[in-house]
């Protein structure tokens, strides 16, 4: 890897040096047609704010993260009580992207008639973590971030920082993207077969135990100022969950910032993940 210029090393902030336990987490992927069942009911966790038709005009990716957070629930890393406090921090990938190309196609037709009014509440970048946040009865904050190709690798360095900024005792993290993206005609109709991908991480500052994963940021001292291609994607992140609960290896996921920092979820002792981050 090429070394950082002088010039470009100036710029870069300064590296944080703190983690964030991951107390738990839940994943899930659905075809584009498997989504439809899951509209019709809510989980058992979910706040009498939410009536029963809550997630029929939902985004498909806000439907997705309602099960990555139920499969987290599931698995009793954390409980719907306990978490009453904490806030909702999701990274989106393309959010709405299938309902605005619809929504444009009737615009032209019938004009301001043909749009739904759901469009800005359940199809916005805010729209997941609102959605969330209602149904888990929480009190803290919720935010949207990202939206693009980075939003994984943004919502995690949002995360990283979040517990300095905000005062709850955790937070949810929560990614949701397609893969591949959907490819639509004129009419809406899908052409090919993607998969929309949600990952709930249960977050708490501090230093998780060994055996679960943590999220460090470091200064990598050979890593240039840029953003470095093919970053790990949501596929990736859930197969490093899957192996931790297979308990195969696979101790390390990391990403490269513009900053020249390296962002990671680490598995083992601290002290193994110093060594290696030096």
């Amino acid at each position: 890897m090429d070394a950082t210029p002088a010039s470009m090393a100036r710029s870069c902030p300064a590296p944080g040096d703190g983690e964030i336990g991951i107390e738990g987490w839940g994943y899930a992927r659905s075809s584009l047609t498997e989504i439809a069942p899951y509209r019709k009911s809510l989980p058992p966790w979910a706040s009498e704010e939410a009536g029963h038709l809550f997630l029929k005009y939902a985004d498909d990716q806000t439907v997705m993260a309602v099960r990555a957070i139920d499969r987290a629930f599931a698995a009793g890393f954390v409980t719907p009580e306990e978490q009453r406090d904490w806030s909702v921090i999701v990274a989106s990938q393309y959010l709405g992207r299938q309902a605005c190309a619809v929504l444009l196609n009737r615009f032209q037709k019938c004009g301001a008639t043909g749009v739904s009014p759901h469009i800005i509440p359940h199809h916005s970048l805010h729209s997941v973590s609102g959605a969330l946040s209602i149904l888990l009865g929480s009190r803290g904050l919720n935010v949207g971030i990202g939206g693009g190709t980075g939003a994984l690798s943004e919502g995690l360095l949002a995360a990283e920082d979040f517990f300095a900024l905000d005062q709850s005792q955790g937070a949810w993290l929560v990614a949701t993207g397609w893969d591949p993206e959907p490819v639509l005609d004129a009419e809406g109709k899908c052409l090919n077969e993607p998969v929309c991908h949600a990952v709930a991480l249960a977050l708490r500052p501090g230093t998780s135990a060994d055996d679960r994963p943590r999220l460090t940021r470091r200064r990598d001292p050979s890593a240039a100022c840029v953003a470095k291609p093919n970053q790990p994607g949501l596929s990736d992140l859930i197969d490093f969950l899957e192996r931790r609960e297979s308990a195969l290896p696979m101790n390390r996921l990391a990403w490269q910032l513009p900053s020249g920092e390296v962002l990671a979820l680490e598995v083992g002792s601290r002290a193994t993940s110093l060594r290696r981050a030096a």
